[in-house]
């Protein structure tokens, strides 16, 4: 016993932290917000008999594309609430267990192609990431889609057969089904097939064929599923690529290039230039066709960050596959024990960040706004357009609920609703920002923070 735990002390400190940051505060920190409760919100319908459904206004959406995640990430919400009842600590438990497994397998990944030390630097590395864990923690379909993906990773290094194949094509499906951006992937996949063609590599670039097309049909077939519900999905999946039809093609970089040089973005280029040296330097024992798949993705995603609004939420998972070639490439250009100690002080940096609650918000607001609606307007027929007040609110016939986001798009499937305030005539719970108040007057209503309550206008009456 002791000398098993002279050997593997290093893991028992990884667990330990895992589990903490894991489980720490885990239904307050990182706080409910819009998509992270708009995804409780259908998981909470589906769990109390109402449906793979998102609610709008008196109707209900059935299996809608708008949500950009499918069931590995609704269903599990939805069983531990059935299981367990509703709360958002409910809700994220079966997140935080597997953001653990994340860990673990990135962990086993490192192992295959690397030593013992650059297993523990890179899954240390991993836990101590605050976007990483803010972003595990919630409902959300990031960390999921990368559990897939890295456990595809892990079968592909030893997938020497197309069956084998077809089973990390199916991983990878159930990637894209977890966050829709992890489509990226099948282009990748695509400059793989070009590589091995060039290199008339025809028996791999065959396997390769079989894991895109296996991928392709996994996720397609719940897409076609979604596309059933409601049309325009086709439109929805541009809408990720070439938002605002093109307009805001490179929108960093042509409006606001100083983004980039914040903290995070010279740390991401840092991490960046070390993966691309340690992804070099054992290209051979990963093969190379999966380093260049690895790369292709990881730029793909760097492109879609620089074509979006500059959140750093569109790079992670190229920061998240980064992660295990990270110590092998400052190993190779600094050697083992100074690359050790870089990575221990990213770690610990990192460490600290996440245990300052840094990179999230830790707020009461919703909480408090939802008590006092509750408390001032318990039988008022109203509209709430916010997910994250909705999933506090108890159902009740008379509360509906029109996501923000549908507000934003013309749905063709909700072209026979009231979508305006004042089309339905109810109060109507927003999250608005001080300078937007001043029009309302007295229809307006403060319930706590940033959440209000606006009356209809004068003379307008309810169509629900």
């Amino acid at each position: 016993m002791k000398q098993y735990l002279r050997l593997y002390w290093p893991e028992g400190i990884l667990i330990i932290f895992t589990v903490f940051f894991a489980f720490r505060e885990l239904g307050t920190f990182p706080a409910a917000w819009l998509d992270d409760s708009l995804f409780m919100l259908v998981a909470q319908n589906l769990a109390e008999g109402r449906g793979y459904t998102l609610p709008v206004l008196t109707g209900n959406w059935h299996y809608s594309y708008l949500l950009g995640v499918g069931p590995t990430v609704i269903w599990p919400a939805a069983f531990f609430m059935k299981m367990f009842g509703f709360s958002v600590t409910i809700a994220r438990l079966p997140f935080a267990l597997l953001l653990c497994a994340t860990v673990a397998m990135l962990y086993r990944y490192v192992l295959l192609f690397a030593d013992k030390t650059a297993a523990r630097m890179s899954a240390g590395l991993l836990v101590s990431f605050s976007a990483f864990v803010n972003t595990g923690k919630p409902v959300l379909g990031e960390i999921p889609a990368f559990f897939f993906l890295i456990i595809g990773l892990y079968f592909l290094c030893t997938a020497t057969s197309r069956k084998q194949y077809a089973v990390v094509g199916i991983l990878f499906g159930l990637s894209v089904i977890s966050k829709i951006t992890y489509g990226i992937l099948y282009p990748a996949i695509g400059v793989v097939g070009i590589f091995l063609l060039l290199q008339k590599k025809w028996s791999e670039c065959g396997r390769w064929f079989v894991l895109g097309v296996t991928a392709l049909l996994t996720y397609g077939s719940w897409r076609i599923f979604e596309m059933m519900s409601a049309p325009g999905a086709f439109m929805e999946i541009l809408q990720y690529g070439l938002a605002d039809g093109g307009s805001t093609t490179m929108q960093v970089l042509r409006t606001q290039p100083e983004l980039l040089l914040r903290f995070q973005y010279i740390y991401f280029g840092v991490l960046f230039l070390l993966f691309c040296i340690g992804l070099w330097k054992y290209a051979a024992k990963l093969g190379k066709a999966t380093a260049i798949f690895c790369f292709a993705f990881v730029m793909l995603f760097i492109l879609y960050f620089l074509n979006g609004p500059g959140w750093y939420r569109h790079l992670l998972p190229a920061h998240l596959l980064m992660i295990p070639f990270v110590f092998l490439g400052a190993r190779s250009v600094i050697g083992n024990r100074l690359s050790v100690l870089l990575l221990l002080f990213f770690i610990g940096a990192q460490g600290w960040w996440q245990f300052d609650h840094r990179g999230s918000t830790k707020s009461d607001e919703v909480e408090i706004a939802a008590t006092t609606l509750l408390e001032n307007y318990p039988d008022t027929s109203l509209v709430v357009r916010q997910p994250e007040i909705y999933i506090h609110l108890p159902y009740s016939e008379k509360r509906f609920f029109f996501s923000e986001e549908m507000n934003k798009r013309n749905f063709v499937i909700f072209k026979d609703l009231p979508l305006t305030q004042e089309e339905y005539c109810l109060p109507l719970v927003r999250k608005i920002s001080t300078p937007e108040r001043e029009g309302f007057g007295d229809r307006l209503h403060q319930l706590h923070g940033r959440y209000v309550l606006i009356d209809p206008p004068e003379g307008c009456i309810s169509t629900l």
